[in-house]
């Protein structure tokens, strides 16, 4: 489970130069947005068929902060903190 602070962002960033990538995010509750994906709704599947591409996802909640969990498969992805103290994460399969 991954975790935003309200008004927090991060960057992520998905590898799909080997082959297609799918992402999917899980959340229970409304304030998760991407920005590059405005009518995105829990449990839609993201898949990229190459390239590098990112994603910057975002709490749009004044306060308290927001839980998702990430599934993917076929590609590598990691987590850049953009405006928020979010730790790194990487994995690689």
């Amino acid at each position: 489970m991954q975790r935003l602070s309200a008004g927090a962002s991060c960057e992520l960033e998905i590898d799909a130069t080997a082959g297609i990538a799918r992402v999917i995010f899980n959340f229970q509750s409304a304030g998760l947005g991407i920005m590059e994906l405005p009518n995105y709704d829990s449990g839609d599947i993201i898949t990229y068929s190459s390239g590098n591409n990112k994603l910057t996802l975002y709490n749009a909640l004044l306060n308290g902060s927001l839980n998702f969990d990430i599934s993917y498969s076929g590609a590598s992805w990691m987590f850049f903190g953009v405006g928020s103290a979010m730790a790194t994460l990487l994995a690689v399969f």
